[in-house]
């Protein structure tokens, strides 16, 4: 996969990706780390770099890293706070969400029939680099709804039509989030399966938000409940 971004290329680093090799322009301290982790490194002119890095960006740093292993066993065998997420097709979207759950302290994401690469470039840049922070899985819906009830975990599905303000649920307690793509929302599959429908207050016009902002809304009301004295 492409790294690019000093940040991103950093956390994804701290988090024990595999660096292949790195292409830099100007960057001396990245260069110095190179040498110390013994990772290949190439220092290229600023018109060079400009072609090589993705979308014409020149972000100092472009990394070519081993993709990491994704999968439910990847993921902490005990935590209190998951969020799914279903069919979503675009990449800055799922990079938005990666990076809320970092803020948050969100145990586990699971991507459910997934449209979408987890470490497509969009995805890397959307997030900060923070989907190499987050646990990450890609997963059938099947395998992470085994995964939930095996543990325990309250699953709670969003909706539009949910029967349930998101206020209104307790949070308190081990607890998975559902979300679906904007297209379609949730299948019918997370929908008869979840321990409740929670909705969002909408007065306007339109039913819905951006899923990474129903994402966020749903996690900080879950970490104020959580903390609150």
């Amino acid at each position: 996969m492409v790294i690019e971004g000093d940040r991103e290329w950093r956390l994804a680093r701290e988090a024990g990706v595999v660096i292949q090799e790195v292409f830099v322009s100007s960057r001396q301290g990245v260069v110095s780390i190179c040498r110390q982790e013994k990772v290949p490194c190439f220092e290229v002119a600023p018109e060079v770099f400009e072609r090589i890095s993705y979308g014409g960006k020149t972000t100092g740093v472009v990394a070519l890293a081993k993709v990491p292993e994704a999968t439910v066993d990847t993921l902490p065998a005990k935590g209190s706070l998951f969020v799914v997420l279903e069919a979503l097709e675009k990449p800055g979207n799922l990079g938005a969400v990666a990076r809320t759950c970092d803020a948050v302290g969100v145990d586990g994401v699971l991507v459910c029939d997934g449209r979408t690469d987890i470490y497509q470039p969009n995805v890397i840049r959307a997030s900060r680099g923070t989907v190499f922070s987050v646990r990450v899985a890609r997963a059938s819906n099947q395998e992470a709804w085994d995964f939930l009830r095996d543990r325990g975990i309250r699953v709670y599905a969003t909706s539009p039509t949910g029967d349930r303000l998101y206020t209104e649920a307790k949070l308190t307690e081990p607890t998975a989030f559902v979300f679906g793509s904007e297209q379609q929302g949730l299948s019918a599959f997370w929908q008869t399966r979840a321990e409740g429908l929670l909705r969002l207050p909408m007065r306007g016009k339109g039913d819905s938000l951006n899923v990474s902002v129903s994402t966020a809304v749903l996690l900080y009301e879950t970490l104020r409940q959580r903390t609150r004295r």
